[in-house]
């Protein structure tokens, strides 16, 4: 019983140091299967999420107008819905999950592409004028190592543009680990009618 009490007290107290010190937590195998095909996620079409997606857009149609765009973790490819067509010369959004991007192909046309593919392990010889994780980050175990993995991805004068949701200790460990390597060039911070706060960021790899 004591044994019980302290190895569950330890494993608490390695998961905060562990969120604190910039990492992230991978969700189970079958997870976002299943949560995309019980509707877990449409709440993210609502108006009051709007915001961030307006804002990542405006940041792309800013800084990279006409440019090449890869949207890590685009689940069912919502962002486009804000992105002017005319305003970027390619997108490419991959998702884990087959169920996302089987609902993200209505969106799809002859410059708007979708891959079910893991965000760790996607390869291409392309080169991206940003790359946006919106909400997506802090689900892989290292979020800065997957930022460095990225890079190699982007143009010389590419961009990151992140979005993450601040809710405990997890996003501002790992936005402090990222600022340590990755220069915020701006940012803006959301706060939705249900007072959920959004941090949405720039950065620049040199």
């Amino acid at each position: 019983m004591i044994k019980t009490i302290i190895h569950n007290q330890y494993k608490k107290y390695k998961t905060k140091l562990w969120l604190k010190l910039g990492y992230g937590v991978s969700s189970p195998d079958g997870y976002w299967e299943n949560t995309y095909r019980q509707g877990k996620w449409s709440y993210l079409k609502y108006l009051d999420q709007l915001g961030r997606f307006s804002i990542m857009a405006g940041y792309v149609h800013r800084l990279k107008p006409g440019g090449t765009l890869l949207e890590v973790g685009c689940g069912e490819g919502l962002l486009t819905e804000s992105l002017n067509k005319d305003n970027y010369f390619k997108y490419i959004g991959i998702d884990i999950s087959k169920e996302a991007i089987q609902k993200a192909y209505s969106r799809a046309d002859e410059k708007t592409i979708f891959l079910n593919t893991e965000g760790a392990e996607f390869v291409t010889k392309e080169r991206f004028d940003a790359i946006l994780i919106i909400e997506t980050l802090y689900y892989f175990n290292n979020p800065l190592q997957i930022l460095q993995y990225y890079e190699k991805f982007l143009n010389d004068d590419g961009l990151f543009i992140i979005s993450m949701y601040r809710h405990g200790k997890r996003p501002l460990g790992i936005w402090k680990k990222v600022e340590s390597v990755y220069k915020v060039f701006d940012s803006t911070v959301i706060i939705n009618k249900k007072k959920h706060i959004f941090d949405c960021k720039v950065l620049i790899t040199h």
